[in-house]
């Protein structure tokens, strides 16, 4: 190789034999792993973060792809500048009335005419990644290639090092492997711990494969390398097949060892009670949905009359009407708001998952190697989102009390980060209005990070969540998305979702995404790892289910009743 002098300076040339790699019909070299592979020359540069170069490749130079430049930094060493291709122009082709005769090819009209070869050119964009820095990550060398520079097409090897995405390990959770390279050739890992601590949203129209991404997700988050507390609150019922990794034990699964089989516990409404008297002031204002601040006010002082005269004694709903009942009759003044406090208390706190004495601690449903999915399948949008504000502000507050040392144990200690799945997150937190679980939300989003817990936006629906609760996520997951209000709620709130990714969307196909943000190093398009349990949120086939039923209708009929028999008439001579 030539370099030139000075630190920072690019590669200017390749040799000739470098050059002379190109295979028949503009491929290049034949070596699998790509290493070192020159695909072309810089063209042009557009200041320091993008440059576009000139291939003959046929096949490889796809978007998303990645390739490199060299630099010599000032000590000496080589430095690798990698880029990601962001478009990719045909800018010499067949001439149209070539590719207008469907009986002849191209290349036997060039050959009549003299021509033996002919070999499409491609003008390719990339933006510029930088090259790896142990301390600081990516640095992007603030100097664009000059014009040209030889291109490389990155190898695998290359990228499983500069990408950290060496697989399956400690802190990292396994989603996928790159889809602009063939097989398992290139795994792409999450870092976990910015994936929980920065949060993350996975966004996908129906039937992308949104629950089955989560579901690999969780299988990574739940095996022996992470050992995670995970809460899952599932308003459809799809994640119950997650309780087939207590089946992975002696199977050789990469996901538990001898010492370690993850807990799986799927749950109901009925299985979750909070008692009347732990909720909070913030609780209250969510279960009564507009409550004025006076009704508040009149509720938190019964609130604390029942607590003075009981002595620490629980009270139950009863109780409370009653102590209302009785301040109504004190003060004709207050009746009204009195009123309208009862209506809301008995249409709003009556719920199953309130009780006088009964209570779930927070360490039954959230320890470390513990997936607890709660069932809200059969709930209507209200108490689901009800039960949601519960839990959430429960987690946060002991969170926050564990963090502060204000405790050191019972029921509210929780001495470990944790992490919550919302399925449906739309409808916690929307766009337009609000919800019971929607401030909650927010204030986990922007603050949870110092307590320890993190959150996972689940959405089919990206156009109807909010975009400050969406904005918090700094890791996202997006698969495809058609729907133009839906990719622009995605563009106002992801910053790393660049226009030409956001031109990818309509054309990902099921099990495949777009990756950007803290939990990795750069945005890649990736090929879902297929999951370990089954899939619970599949649609099922109509017709099928239409001709199963009418048949297994048809056997009971047969069973049940014998065809009538008529006698036949007797012939009469």
């Amino acid at each position: 190789m030539k370099y030139a002098d000075g630190p920072g300076r690019q590669v200017h040339a390749g040799t000739e034999a470098e050059a002379n790699r190109w295979g028949p019909a503009g491929e290049v070299g034949n070596d699998q792993d790509n290493n070192g592979t020159p695909v072309g020359r810089v063209k042009a540069s557009s200041g320091a973060a993008e440059y576009s170069f000139i291939t003959r490749d046929t096949d490889r130079i796809s978007i998303g792809e990645f390739v490199y430049y060299l630099i010599r930094d000032g000590s000496g060493s080589d430095r690798t500048v990698l880029g990601r291709v962001t478009d990719r122009k045909v800018i010499r082709e067949y001439p149209e009335n070539y590719l207008s005769l469907v009986d002849v090819p191209p290349r036997r009209i060039l050959a009549i005419t003299g021509v033996d070869t002919f070999i499409p050119l491609y003008l390719v964009d990339v933006t510029i990644i930088g090259y790896r820095d142990r301390v600081f990550g990516f640095v992007n060398p603030r100097l664009p290639p000059h014009q040209g520079t030889m291109i490389y097409l990155a190898s695998d090897t290359h990228l499983r090092t500069v990408l950290g995405g060496g697989g399956r390990g400690e802190g990292s959770a396994l989603i996928g492997h790159l889809l602009n390279r063939s097989g398992e050739r290139v795994p792409v890992s999450l870092d976990v711990d910015k994936v929980v601590s920065k949060h993350l949203a996975v966004l996908a129209a129906t039937g992308s494969g949104k629950s089955y991404c989560v579901g690999v997700l969780l299988e990574e988050l739940m095996s022996r390398y992470n050992r995670a507390a995970v809460l899952v609150l599932d308003p459809h019922g799809e994640y119950h097949t997650l309780r087939e990794m207590r089946n992975l034990a002696g199977s050789g699964n990469p996901l538990v060892d001898g010492s370690y089989i993850p807990e799986v516990q799927i749950l109901a409404e009925d299985d979750i009670k909070v008692r009347y008297a732990d909720l909070e002031p913030a609780d209250w204002s969510g279960i009564l949905k507009d409550a004025s601040d006076k009704m508040l006010n009149l509720l938190h002082e019964a609130l604390r009359r029942l607590k003075r005269a009981g002595g620490g004694t629980p009270y139950g709903f009863p109780d409370i009407i009653t102590e209302l009942e009785t301040a109504r009759l004190r003060n004709e003044q207050d009746a009204m708001s009195i009123d309208g406090l009862l209506w809301r208390l008995r249409a709003y706190a009556r719920k199953r998952i309130f009780s006088r004495s009964e209570y779930t601690p927070l360490r039954e449903i959230l320890r470390p190697g513990l997936l607890t999915v709660i069932d809200m399948s059969e709930l209507e949008e209200g108490h689901q989102q009800l039960i949601a504000s519960l839990l959430l502000r429960k987690i946060l507050q002991a969170r926050i009390r564990t963090k502060k040392e204000r405790i050191t144990e019972g029921e509210h200690y929780l001495p470990y980060p944790v992490f919550v799945v919302l399925e449906e997150s739309h409808r916690f937190a929307p766009a337009s209005g609000e919800s019971r679980a929607k401030h909650v939300l927010k204030t986990i989003l922007s603050e949870g990070r110092k307590f320890g817990v993190g959150a996972c936006l689940v959405s089919q629906r990206p156009g109807k969540l909010d975009s400050d609760v969406l904005s918090q996520c700094m890791t996202q997951i997006i698969m495809k998305i058609i729907n133009p209000t839906d990719q622009d709620n995605i563009k106002r709130s992801v910053e790393a979702v660049t226009a030409d990714l956001l031109t990818e969307l309509p054309s990902l196909t099921t099990g495949q995404a777009v990756v950007v943000g803290a939990a990795v190093t750069t945005p890649m398009t990736v090929r879902i790892r297929e999951r370990y349990t089954r899939p619970g949120g599949s649609s099922g086939n109509a017709p099928d289910e239409w001709r199963q039923y009418r048949q297994m209708e048809h056997g009971r009929h047969m069973r049940e009743e014998e065809p009538v028999r008529r006698p036949r008439d007797r012939e009469l001579f």
